[in-house]
């Protein structure tokens, strides 16, 4: 199937993530590996329930993934990472070679210079006849302007490739999915740890300081960043021992201290 034929483009929807799934549940029903992107949207979420900002030239894309196991998901969060990630450098590459300032923030936020240049949301449904779990990637990226949001820095690829030079969000999104696709067929073959290795080698370096809050709680703990366990939880070496972290949100300290968690 190539990508025009599992390609659909909206123009406003309240939300790429939401359309997904309604299209997962009805009659019609969706295939695995369809996706779609809009214009805007009017109700545009990030983690934790956080608005996100569509500002029109941006990209919201949404893509569905039947999967075997609510295990996968975790798998796919760090794929998607790295699917967005070399998304980002393919175009940022086309306009300048400095590669450098663009990482992974743990789990899967894209940064450049400590900006927030993408982000991640992954959910799931299952179909209540087919019993299918069907897994919607969710990405945003800025790519013709970063929104003002408050106590955030956010950066766009037009931005960074020079005003005039960023793609559209068509070609964005073909290049996002195909990249999912080879993650996908990498960790298939391969396994979480070959996934995990690329990640780290785009991801913040080993003894970066980072401050992290454990999933809910108001609790921060800080240390070093020492390194992910064989499942992807967050390691930090503090003045008491290795914290794990397995959800939350965490703040990359040393790199700029306006970057807020997001």
């Amino acid at each position: 199937m190539s990508d025009q034929d599992s390609f659909h483009f909206l123009d406003t929807i309240d939300s790429t993530n939401v359309e997904i799934k309604r299209r997962f549940l009805s009659e019609e029903g969706l295939n695995d590996a369809d996706f779609l992107i809009a214009k805007t949207q009017t109700g545009g979420q990030g983690r934790q329930g956080r608005e996100w900002s569509s500002p029109e030239g941006n990209l919201y894309y949404s893509e569905l993934r039947i999967i075997e196991s609510y295990k996968d998901v975790n798998a796919y969060a760090f794929i998607t990472a790295l699917s967005a990630f070399d998304t980002a450098s393919f175009f940022i590459q086309k306009a300048t070679k400095d590669i450098l300032p663009l990482m992974i923030k743990w789990p899967n936020d894209i940064l450049w210079n400590g900006d927030k240049l993408a982000g991640i949301l992954l959910e799931t449904e299952k179909h209540p006849q087919t019993k299918a779990i069907g897994l919607v990637i969710g990405v945003g990226m800025n790519v013709l302007e970063a929104p003002e949001v408050k106590d955030r820095q956010l950066e766009s690829l037009n931005t960074i490739m020079k005003d005039g030079q960023a793609p559209t969000p068509e070609r964005v999104a073909k290049r996002l999915h195909r990249y999912i696709q080879t993650w996908i067929d990498i960790y298939n073959e391969k396994g979480l740890a070959t996934i995990l290795q690329a990640w780290r080698q785009r991801s913040h370096n080993i003894g970066d300081i980072i401050r992290a809050k454990h999933g809910t709680s108001e609790n921060t703990i800080e240390g070093t960043f020492s390194g992910l366990t064989s499942s992807g939880a967050l390691q930090i070496e503090t003045k008491t021992g290795t914290e794990t972290i397995y959800a939350g949100d965490i703040f990359l300290v040393a790199q700029k201290e306006k970057q807020k968690a997001s």
